[in-house]
């Protein structure tokens, strides 16, 4: 189980990495402020993350979504228009 915390945690912290690594190359390009905000404050939510983003997202489509045969999964939840 700590090893999947560890892994869980490193996968976090790289993808925390590449969101900070856009934040900073929107910065160099004069983006939007809020826009450059809003990835540094999803790696800075990633870092604070326990279980793995992976885990999480998993956890939510098999919470959302039927599996049929084949792989294709499909929201449980309906579309707004």
């Amino acid at each position: 189980m700590a090893l999947e915390a560890d892994v869980g945690n490193i996968i976090n912290l790289k993808i925390a990495r590449r969101l900070d690594e856009v934040a900073q190359i929107l910065s160099g390009q004069g983006a939007n402020p809020y826009r450059v905000q809003a990835y540094q404050k999803a790696a800075a939510n990633l870092r604070r993350l326990g279980p793995s983003v992976v885990n999480v997202f998993e956890k939510a489509v098999s919470q959302h979504c039927v599996k049929y045969p084949g792989s294709v999964r499909v929201s449980r939840v309906p579309l707004r228009p």
